[in-house]
């Protein structure tokens, strides 16, 4: 769900200047990283393709969001802490 709103919605420019805006550089980089594994990776763990490859991707990505992005905010999800990303880890 979450990549292909970024795939159909926003698109690599938005995606890379909404990165950018939280700091992650280099933004296209990790733009591109995350609608690929967010789209191709959820499908292939879906149907059950390259499962430990793209699990792993998946949770080196939230860690690098956990520690750039989210731990800053505190807990609160509210105030873009990381109670969402502690949650969905689990």
């Amino acid at each position: 769900m979450h990549g292909w709103v970024k795939v159909s919605g926003a698109g690599l420019a938005g995606v890379s200047g909404f990165m950018a805006k939280d700091g992650l550089e280099p933004s296209s980089a990790f733009a591109a990283a995350a609608m690929f594994l967010e789209t191709v990776g959820a499908l292939c763990v879906l149907v059950g393709l390259f499962t430990r490859f793209f699990a792993a991707a998946l949770a080196i990505e939230l860690l690098i969001a956990f520690f750039l992005v989210y731990l800053k905010g505190g807990l609160a999800v509210g105030q873009g802490g990381s109670e969402y990303v502690l949650r969905s880890a689990s």
